[in-house]
């Protein structure tokens, strides 16, 4: 298991052009990113954050967790 990525490809990039290297980098981000910059990365169709932490970070049980969470303060 691990918490940041090792290859700068695998960063995500937020819509709002940051780079978010690990989940303290994605709490950052929840806790500062305007709510359309959240909302373009979850949503009901598609949720890139749970994407991001299932395949990036190998976090499967952290990404089926919040796969459904279209809350960002959840």
């Amino acid at each position: 298991m691990k918490y940041s990525v090792e290859r700068e490809e695998e960063a995500f990039v937020t819509v709002d052009g940051r780079k978010l290297y690990t989940l303290q980098d994605l709490v950052i981000w929840l806790l500062t990113c305007s709510e359309d910059s959240f909302k373009y990365h979850v949503n009901d169709k598609e949720n890139h954050l749970a994407l991001w932490i299932k395949n990036s970070l190998g976090l499967e049980e952290l990404a089926k967790e919040i796969e459904g969470i279209v809350d960002r303060n959840k």
